[in-house]
């Protein structure tokens, strides 16, 4: 059974804001929500999670992930004394 999650919930299940959960689904990169209320009307949106667990399941996992000194706040190509 799938449970209706709110763009909060999204956001804390895939480590980002709601906000950008709404964008995601705008741009059409992530599932698209469910209007619940009467037709026509604006009302809440919700995701089903199976639709989120299933976009989570089909990502690329990270490979290659690396993270440089200078995101450090260390200089690149600094030479040493």
């Amino acid at each position: 059974m799938t449970t209706l999650l709110t763009a909060i919930q999204v956001g804390e299940i895939c480590g980002v804001g709601p906000m950008a959960i709404r964008r995601w689904t705008a741009a059409g990169n992530f599932p698209a929500a469910v209007r619940l209320g009467v037709p026509g009307k604006r009302g809440p949106v919700r995701w089903k999670s199976n639709d989120v667990q299933a976009w989570i399941d089909n990502r690329e996992p990270i490979t290659n992930f690396a993270i440089s000194d200078a995101a450090y706040g260390a200089p690149v190509n600094a030479e040493t004394t």
